[in-house]
C-alpha cells in the first residue's frame, strides 16, 4: 500500500480490515471507490472553506464594520502578494533563461540537453507568461524548442511533454520555488507559509485580461484531459442569448486560434485564418434568420412602452429585448394580427435598419411572419461573431477582423 496516502491507508484498514485491495472482488472495489470519491469530495470542501477564510481575512480588514478594521493589514496583504509573486516571476525568469543552461546535472537527471546555439534565441523568449495574486504562468514550448534535436525526439508527443514537465516540476522545481520563497522572508526574520506547485498544465491558453482567459487544460490537479477541456474564467463563450450558429462555430473557431496558431509563422496562419472567417462569413449569410437570431427574456414591457400600436414610442432606459418585441407588436397591429400581440416571455430577435439607424425586431421562437423586417446581416455578423472573436485577435496581436464586405478582410494580413 505505499502508493497510496495516510488517508487511504486508513480507509482500507478501518473499511475493509485484514483486506488487500488487489484481493478484493469487483463489489469492494465499487464500494471502496465511493469511500474514496466521499473522502476527495470531502478535502475539495475542506479546502474550499480556507480558501474562503484565508481571502475573507484582508477583505474583512478593509471593511470598516469589521472589529478588527485596519486598511493597512489588507493593503499590506495584497502588497505582499504582489511583492511574492513579481520576484517568483523574475526568478523564473533567470532560472530558465540563464541557470538552467549551466546546470548541466539537472539536464542529466531529467533527460534533456540544451542546443547552446539556441540560447541567445531562448533569452528572448518569456518564461512566466501571466500572473494574478498567487499564481504565475510559465512556458514551456521554447524550453523543448531549444533543446538539441536528439531530445526533441524523445519528446515529440503532447503526452511525452506533460509526463517531463510533471516529473521535472515535482522532483525539482516545486523544491526550487521553495527555497526562493524563503529567500524572500528568512532576511526579514520570517517563516515562508508559500508553496509554489505546479497546479495545472494546458495545451495552449489565451489571457484577455487579469481573471479573464481562456485554457484548454491538458492536465489540472491529479487529472489528466484527452482531448483537452476547454475552460474560461471571466469569458462567457457561449451565453443563453448567443444564435445557434454561434454556438456551433465560435468553439471551433477559438480552437483554430488556441491550437493552430504557429509563432513561428504567423503570416501563414493569418492568411488560412482569413479564409477560414470568409467561408464562416457567407455560411451565415445563407442560415436561416432563426439560427442566426439572438435570444432574450422580455421584462417589464408595460413599465417601457408607451405606444405600440400608433407610434412606437418608449420610456428612457427600454431595454432590448422591449424594444425588438415592441416592433413586432407594432407591425402585427399594422398587418392586422392583434391576436399575434405578445409581451413576456422567452423570444428571438435580430438588427435591423430603420433609415440611418439600427434598431431591433423580435418575435416568438418558430414563428417568424412573412411581414417581418429584413435583418442588417452586416451588423448582426459583426455584434454576434466579429465582436467575441475579436476580444481574442486583440491580445494575441492579430489585427481585427473587419465587419463589412468580406473582400476587406484582406487588409487583416
Amino acid at each position: 500500500m505505499k502508493e497510496f496516502s495516510e488517508d487511504i491507508k486508513k480507509l482500507l484498514t478501518e473499511r475493509f480490515p485484514g483486506r488487500n485491495i488487489y484481493e478484493m472482488n469487483l463489489d469492494e472495489l465499487k464500494e471502496f471507490k465511493e469511500e474514496v470519491v466521499d473522502l476527495r469530495h470531502e478535502y475539495a470542501l475542506l479546502e474550499n472553506a480556507y480558501k474562503v477564510c484565508a481571502n475573507a481575512g484582508y477583505g474583512s480588514a478593509a471593511n470598516e464594520h469589521f472589529y478588527f478594521f485596519l486598511p493597512k493589514l489588507a493593503s499590506d496583504i495584497t502588497g505582499e502578494c504582489r511583492n511574492l509573486t513579481k520576484t517568483m516571476w523574475n526568478d523564473l525568469e533567470t532560472f530558465f533563461h540563464e541557470t538552467l543552461w549551466e546546470r548541466h546535472d539537472v539536464q542529466e537527471k531529467f533527460g534533456f540537453e540544451l542546443d547552446e546555439t539556441k540560447h541567445d534565441w531562448y533569452r528572448e523568449q518569456p518564461i512566466s507568461v501571466y500572473s494574478d495574486t498567487d499564481s504565475v504562468y510559465t512556458t514551456y514550448g521554447s524550453l523543448f524548442d531549444a533543446m538539441t534535436e536528439k531530445s526533441q525526439a524523445k519528446f515529440d508527443t503532447d503526452e511525452k511533454k506533460i509526463k517531463f514537465i510533471l516529473k521535472f516540476n515535482k522532483e525539482f522545481l516545486d523544491k526550487q520555488n521553495t527555497e526562493w520563497c524563503e529567500n524572500i522572508f528568512n532576511p526579514r526574520h520570517g517563516n515562508s507559509i508559500h508553496e509554489f506547485e505546479l497546479e495545472t498544465i494546458s495545451r495552449a491558453q489565451i489571457n484577455i485580461k487579469k481573471k479573464n482567459y481562456l485554457k484548454a487544460y491538458a492536465y489540472s490537479k491529479g487529472k489528466f484531459f484527452n482531448p483537452y477541456k476547454l475552460s474560461a474564467t471571466g469569458i462567457e463563450l457561449v451565453k443563453s442569448s448567443t444564435p445557434g450558429f454561434c454556438r456551433d462555430k465560435l468553439p471551433k473557431i477559438l480552437n483554430k486560434l488556441m491550437f493552430e496558431l504557429n509563432s513561428h509563422n504567423k503570416e501563414e496562419f493569418t492568411m488560412e485564418f482569413i479564409d477560414t472567417m470568409q467561408q464562416l462569413r457567407r455560411e451565415f449569410y445563407m442560415a436561416d434568420t432563426e439560427y442566426i437570431s439572438q435570444s432574450v427574456n422580455i421584462g417589464n414591457y408595460k413599465k417601457f412602452v408607451k405606444d405600440d400600436k400608433n407610434v412606437l414610442e418608449f420610456e428612457k432606459g427600454c431595454p432590448t429585448s422591449v424594444h425588438a418585441i415592441a416592433r413586432y407588436n407594432y407591425l402585427a397591429h399594422k398587418n392586422g394580427h392583434d391576436d399575434l400581440i405578445v409581451r413576456s416571455g422567452k423570444i428571438k430577435y435580430y438588427n435591423i435598419q430603420i433609415g440611418k439607424n439600427s434598431g431591433f425586431f423580435g418575435y416568438p421562437s418558430g414563428q417568424l411572419p412573412e411581414w417581418a423586417p429584413p435583418m442588417n446581416k452586416i451588423v448582426q455578423w459583426e455584434k454576434t461573431v466579429i465582436g467575441p472573436i475579436n476580444r481574442f485577435l486583440e491580445v494575441m496581436n492579430i489585427p481585427k477582423l473587419l465587419p463589412s464586405e468580406a473582400q476587406q478582410m484582406s487588409l487583416f494580413g
